[in-house]
């Protein structure tokens, strides 16, 4: 419907693809769940995540001529994806890591998103600054999204130092989160008299 000609308005598609992101985001927001589905519908569900990375990642050009108008909107949608489909492409590999553990098969379409991966990280440096980039870009949509992604993107250690860096600006902003607290601390830091952990106990307190 976002992509099609179905709304004739600029209005309705940019509500409704407004909400789409929303709904991505609250996917995103809460801890990797421990597959329970059968393998049947683990492979339905991959697929059904690899069509949705592809939609999504062609939803560029869509933006682009819906908000050529708009640079705020176009600029927003624009990250919101960038960083969404990194995420999407992270889960379909979890997922499927899952479903097929030893690597002997591969779901239609997973080829082309672990090209798009090579493409996008070539090398562990480029890794490394991509993700803290989207670091805070997720911090900025909403700081759930970002404290979760260390347990998501594990091979990448500046993803967490990314993280610890925005919640010792802002740990108030965490405080309903127990892993945040985790994250806080750190390796070797929990002898460490720091100001934001002081900050962050004084609010779950509240």
């Amino acid at each position: 419907m976002i992509q099609g000609d179905s709304l004739s308005t600029r209005l309705s598609k940019n509500v409704l693809r407004e909400r789409v992101y929303s709904a991505m985001l609250d996917y995103f927001t809460v801890a990797s769940q421990t597959p329970t589905q059968s393998a049947a519908q683990l492979k339905t569900d991959v697929q059904c995540l690899i069509t949705f990375w592809n939609t999504l990642f062609s939803d560029v050009k869509y933006i682009k001529k819906e908000m050529f108008a708009s640079v705020v909107p176009f600029t927003l949608f624009h990250f919101t994806r960038k960083v969404y489909t990194h995420f999407q492409a992270n889960e379909i590999e979890r997922l499927s890591a899952w479903l097929n553990p030893l690597g002997e098969n591969v779901e239609v379409g997973e080829t082309s998103i672990e090209q798009w991966r090579k493409s996008t990280f070539p090398d562990t440096r480029a890794e490394a600054r991509l993700l803290r980039e989207n670091v805070k870009l997720a911090w900025d949509i909403c700081p759930n999204l970002a404290i979760y992604m260390p347990s998501r993107f594990r091979g990448c250690t500046a993803c967490q130092t990314a993280v610890q860096e925005m919640l010792a600006s802002s740990p108030e902003l965490v405080t309903d989160l127990p892993e945040a607290l985790l994250l806080l601390l750190g390796e070797g830091r929990i002898l460490e008299e720091k100001t934001e952990v002081i900050i962050f106990s004084y609010k779950c307190q509240l």
